[in-house]
């Protein structure tokens, strides 16, 4: 390849790119120098190759534009001074370097409207079953299923478009969001983004033959706005990749590679009760108190020391509106008189608060809307119509602060930061940034202003760019929903079976950060079996144990279901348990809601798990009796294998 005068200006200035990039960004620093699993990753003039007993890979960088995917040629591609660089007439230059972790830049020379910035390629993979698809945030559909011939481009756009509730109960062959693995067979691939700093980041990976190749794409940019000038240089997240024949230790290799708050402020796992899955927002201030004396009484004595004061966290309910976060009528003496209350019954207090949106009613919204991100929305499916906080105002940005502040000032030690996705939706802002760079933004605000000391719990949230920040992280979807006229149901079997399915496809994330898989239920109408599964679900997620019945109005019988040592200490653990396979039994085409079939759908997830203890649980999800590890096992139970 014969360099232009552009190709050469680019390599002088090459040593000093990385300072002066529009969207630069940290790079993770790798657990060894020389890891077992490098896996041979390595430059050729083709681009970046892979082999692994009878698999191997290619990948390339790639560019979108407006007009469509541009994906150089090898004889436009060329390998220099340890970077693969790749010439795309009239447009630029691609760059793909590693230090560790690997990352594509695009420098302009001309204007260009950017949508995407990545690696694509061909993966031989024989074996493969399937792949995982990832939900953007806690709440989304998250799971194992079959690979799929190629995917329209307008079907993935519209996979990329969604948001909100239309993206929760996504069915997911179109793409992946942040990371992905397709397993099966005697070696695996996995591929994922490391930060979360400016972009969002997904995998697709199909089978257009019937043959064992996988086209594969690694993309940073979604619908971000991107439009660099001529001279001006576009980044893609930081990627993390992988082949070979042991998941479990690409997992926690790439685990390693994410920015954890975790990592350098361990808290111990917290335990407690919450307010929401029960008294929903009819809460008052006296089922707070009442239930904490119960919990103290009959449940603490289980908790060990280390894991206490628990919290007592005042859920929905508590506010006079989203936006407005002051207690309402029900709440007349304040809620730090409420704080200390719980405190007197040995508990820290907790609350909880959906700090990125704003109530079109409120008095918030009425007085402030250019508070508010233009053409970002988000509406509820029972209670209303959203806007979302603009952080990069500085009064709001000065309003969220004062809110968190003032929280903090009224007791609180623990605050459940909710619908948090809100804030990654792009539209127009008071500051010319992507959703992701406001995001980041707005965590940064409610970590400075509710201090070190203050549990911040993330729900509703993306995972990469929010665990750098909060203590934990919501893994799942809800574990019941509100009653209401629709007829949404009482605790029921299929939730518990779909958080399963969300801890099971989460596991990086849960070895990086704490992983709350919703609380254990035990009121009726779920029987004993159903029951204690699902508190093996919570403690398989191994980042919090905590209740949301009105326990006052639990029985006797079935007040300590769920609650036996084994679990208590999985549950208290801080790590999560290891599917022994992470393909479940079968694999299914698409993913399946906890809606679907007026809620009795069956999940397709793992079903042998290895406490961090060692003990082995096997977990049936289906409506009828399994073989699990050579024992049988009822319908929607769990039966302990072999103990630690």
């Amino acid at each position: 390849m014969d360099p232009s005068p552009t190709w050469n200006k680019a390599m002088t200035c090459y040593s000093t790119f990385v300072a002066s990039a529009a969207l630069s960004i940290t790079v993770w620093s790798a657990p060894g120098s020389a890891s077992e699993f490098d896996h041979d990753w390595h430059f050729t003039d083709q681009g970046l190759v892979a082999n692994s007993a009878e698999s191997e890979a290619m990948l390339r960088p790639v560019l979108r534009t407006k007009q469509g995917w541009i994906e150089p040629k090898e004889s436009d591609c060329e390998l220099r001074a340890g970077l693969y660089l790749c010439r795309l007439d009239g447009l630029g230059y691609l760059k793909l370097e590693k230090n560790p972790a690997y990352r594509v830049t695009f420098e302009a020379t001309t204007k260009t409207q950017v949508r995407g910035i990545g690696l694509a390629g061909r993966i031989k993979l024989p074996g493969a079953r399937g792949w995982l698809s990832h939900g953007f945030q806690s709440w989304s559909q998250t799971g194992f299923i079959s690979l799929q011939s190629e995917i329209p481009e307008r079907e993935l756009d519209q996979a990329l478009a969604l948001v909100g509730e239309d993206e929760v109960y996504r069915r997911g062959p179109e793409m992946s969001w942040w990371y992905s693995y397709a397993a099966g067979g005697a070696s695996n691939f996995l591929a994922g983004a490391t930060s979360a700093r400016h972009l969002k980041t997904w995998v697709q990976m199909t089978r257009p033959t019937a043959g064992h190749d996988l086209a594969v794409r690694l993309i940073s940019g979604a619908l971000e706005e991107l439009a660099p000038e001529a001279g001006d240089k576009v980044s893609s997240e930081n990627f993390y990749l992988y082949l070979g024949p042991s998941l479990a230790n690409a997992m926690s290799e790439y685990s390693a590679g994410l920015p954890s708050r975790r990592k350098q402020s361990p808290k111990p796992t917290p335990v407690g009760w919450n307010s929401w899955y029960e008294l929903w927002n009819k809460v008052k201030p006296q089922d707070v108190v009442s239930n904490a004396r119960i919990f103290a009484d009959l449940f603490q004595p289980r908790i060990p020391d280390a894991n206490l004061p628990g919290f007592v966290v005042l859920d929905d309910g508590w506010q006079q509106a989203w936006g407005d976060w002051y207690p309402n009528t029900k709440f007349p003496r304040g809620i730090a008189a409420l704080a200390e209350d719980v405190r007197q019954h040995g508990f820290q207090m907790g609350i909880w608060i959906a700090p990125l949106l704003v109530a079109k009613g409120s008095r918030t919204a009425r007085l402030h809307p250019d508070w508010l991100v233009q053409g970002a929305n988000y509406s509820h499916p029972t209670t209303g119509e959203y806007g979302v906080l603009d952080v990069t105002n500085p009064a709001a940005a000065a309003h969220l602060q004062r809110t968190v502040e003032r929280l903090v000032g009224w007791g609180i030690k623990l605050l459940k930061i909710d619908f948090l996705f809100a804030g990654t939706i792009e539209g127009k802002r008071y500051a010319q940034v992507t959703g992701t760079e406001a995001y980041e933004r707005a965590l940064t605000l409610i970590r400075a202003a509710a201090g070190n000391n203050t549990e911040l719990l993330a729900v509703g949230a993306p995972p990469i760019p929010t665990i750098s920040y909060a203590d934990g992280w919501r893994v799942g979807g809800d574990i019941a929903f509100t009653p209401s006229i629709i007829g949404w149901p009482p605790p029921t079997f299929a939730f518990i079976a779909n958080q399963a399915r969300s801890v099971a496809g989460r596991y990086p994330f849960c070895l990086a950060t704490l992983c709350d898989a919703d609380p254990v239920l035990m009121r009726a109408p779920l029987p004993e079996n159903e029951v204690q599964l699902g508190s093996w679900v919570v403690a398989s997620a191994g980042g919090a144990l905590f209740l949301s019945d009105d326990l006052p109005k639990l029985t006797t019988e079935r007040a300590l279901w769920g609650l036996g040592p084994d679990q208590v200490r999985a549950a208290l653990s801080g790590k999560p348990a290891l599917p022994l396979s992470f393909v479940p039994p079968y694999v299914p085409k698409e993913l399946v809601s906890m809606k679907d079939n007026f809620y009795t759908a069956e999940h397709d997830v793992p079903n042998l798990w290895r406490m961090p203890d060692g003990t082995v649980v096997a977990m049936n999800f289906s409506h009828s009796p399994q073989d699990i590890a050579g024992h049988r096992v009822a319908p929607k139970s769990s039966l302990v294998i072999t103990n630690h």
